[in-house]
């Protein structure tokens, strides 16, 4: 029984995920929509010619293929219809590739069956081929393309046997049978340890190139962003414990490309570290923050403060603190609006390299979060080298705490340690009544979590502010 599951599994990867696992292929999700859009069009024009030689054929006088006139050119019209999807629609709506794939499957699946009808002297052998290739697209990618090909040269010889060799269609069947049994011999003996290592090293190759591929897309699509300005910048609403509301917020960039979709921070963030690109990425966020306080200056719920986050080079940029003053003086903001969010591993990384930059923004009046705190880099002193209001506590540790008594003594302690050096303490992750209960209680000022509000655009962030006060 339990083998049967592991061939299921095997299956639904290769149907769905590309033979990886269901959070590598999240990972390279938008890679592979456009690898489909691409393999959609070259597909579509590749059949199309198939059945364009077909229909051709169908008019020659040959009463063998007139009945199959109507069932070439549904095809040939369906190829087109692909195509035009893949090539003009699918790079703006990426969400319709898998029908548009389903719909070109069907389509030729729809054909090969009309083949199979109005040509009886095809039929057995249509049969066999589909009952036989079908088993095969389910065990592994490259027997799939292997028997593809096949299948299109063994169409091909169907459609056009007395044009050309009649042993052609007879090696074309063969060869399609060998790789039929090939893959059957590969699913069979796919436990076998060799066979196992030999399919998950071309699945890592497979995710590596993914990655790679993933990564330049998103590499050119956040230098457009950041030509165009069309970054977005999202807000999460923090609960003041002491106030009973909504008063503060977390500033949080988006990257939205009409290609890719919505590309989170942790995807686009290294990108830009690593290329150069975060001081511009980090500026726009500054400003665009900036400007939200100044039109909502006269909103009476508008956030009193707002945390912006650091990245270890934004720490390390001794010029940040004058382009951020300039950019305040032209939106007339104060720098007591903000809090500047710095990660607990970043401060770990560099942080002979931050104390400058650090103490000249804390010189004109920012607050200072320590972000992340207790995610594996926990080190105590940095609390106490740096000026810090506030402390983080991670979403791992109040999950932590929950229905487990060493992890709820664990969250008390660090609390109570952070209450004893005199600074506040913001918990993260806050997703349940019962955890909310069990923060109050031990007297955390702030809550930020899914049970408040997701990061959502400002309008939406204004109006969860609204309704708590």
């Amino acid at each position: 029984m339990k083998r049967k599951t592991g061939f299921l599994t095997r299956i639904k990867r290769e149907l769905f995920c590309f033979g990886l696992s269901e959070e590598e292929y999240r990972n390279v999700s938008g890679a592979i929509a456009e690898e489909n859009r691409q393999h959609l069009v070259s597909w579509s024009i590749g059949c199309s010619v198939f059945w364009l030689i077909s229909l051709l054929l169908s008019f020659g006088g040959m009463k063998e293929y007139a009945m199959c006139s109507i069932v070439y050119g549904s095809a040939l019209v369906a190829c087109f219809i692909c195509f035009m999807l893949g090539y003009f629609v699918l790079k703006r709506i990426p969400s319709l590739i898998t029908p548009a794939a389903c719909l070109f499957a069907l389509a030729q699946l729809g054909a090969g069956i009309g083949i199979a009808v109005c040509q009886p002297d095809v039929r057995t052998a249509s049969i066999i081929a589909i009952s036989i290739i079908v088993p095969v697209c389910f065990i592994t990618k490259t027997i799939t393309n292997l028997a593809m090909y096949t299948g299109v040269i063994l169409g091909f010889a169907i459609v056009a046997k007395n044009v050309i060799r009649p042993d052609v269609f007879q090696w074309s069947l063969s060869g399609l049978m060998v790789y039929a049994i090939a893959g059957l011999c590969i699913g069979h003996f796919s436990n076998k340890s060799r066979v196992q290592r030999f399919l998950y090293q071309g699945s890592a190759k497979r995710l590596v190139e993914m990655e790679s591929w993933y990564e330049s897309k998103i590499l050119v699509a956040l230098k457009n962003a950041i030509k165009t300005r069309n970054l977005k910048v999202y807000y999460q609403p923090i609960y003041d414990t002491n106030m009973n509301c909504i008063l503060t917020a977390e500033a949080l960039v988006r990257l939205d490309d009409p290609v890719l979709g919505l590309v989170t921070p942790d995807k686009f963030i290294p990108l830009a570290e690593k290329n150069g690109l975060i001081k511009d990425v980090g500026d726009f966020v500054f400003e665009e923050v900036c400007s939200f306080l100044d039109r909502h200056r006269s909103n009476q719920f508008s956030f009193s403060k707002v945390e912006v986050n650091l990245s270890v080079l934004q720490c390390a940029d001794e010029e940040l603190p004058g382009r951020w003053a300039a950019i305040m003086k032209k939106y007339n903001v104060t720098p007591e609006k903000f809090c500047l969010e710095i990660t607990e591993s970043a401060m770990m990384s560099s942080r002979s390299n931050m104390g400058k930059v650090i103490r000249a923004l804390k010189e004109q009046g920012f607050s200072f979060a320590l972000d992340d705190y207790g995610t594996g880099f926990s080190n105590d002193f940095v609390i106490t080298e740096f000026p810090f209001d506030l402390i983080k506590i991670d979403k791992s540790i109040v999950w932590g705490a929950d229905n487990n008594e060493k992890g709820d003594k664990l969250l008390h302690h660090i609390i109570s340690m952070i209450h004893d050096l005199d600074m506040k303490v913001v918990a993260e992750g806050v997703e349940t009544e019962s955890q909310r209960a069990k923060l109050e209680q031990a007297n955390v000022e702030y809550l930020q979590g899914f049970l408040f509000s997701k990061p959502v655009p400002e309008t939406e962030a204004l109006m969860v502010s609204t309704q708590t006060r």
